[in-house]
């Protein structure tokens, strides 16, 4: 049984940093569409509107993936925790 806890503390760990890495893809995605914004103001607004709406649902895809890992990962360790004691 100390092997299955090691590993479960492993995944929830691995988890945890991959909710992270998404989370903070995001903020880069939002820091880089900014500066993109800024550059390319002569877009026709039919494009531009398509472009805007695809960066929201991948914004929106991300962030929820993000804060699902960090919570399911958090959950994981409490309920390991718990179990080591």
């Amino acid at each position: 049984m100390k092997w299955g806890k090691f590993i479960l503390i492993f995944q929830a760990i691995v988890t945890l940093l991959i909710g992270f890495v998404l989370f903070f893809q995001m903020m880069n995605m939002e820091k880089a569409r900014l500066s993109q914004e800024l550059s390319d103001k002569v877009n026709s607004n039919l494009s531009q509107m398509s472009e805007i709406q695809d960066f929201v649902d991948l914004k929106f895809r991300f962030e929820l993936g993000s804060y699902l890992l960090v919570v399911i990962s958090l959950v994981e360790m409490i309920i390991i925790f718990r179990l080591v004691d």
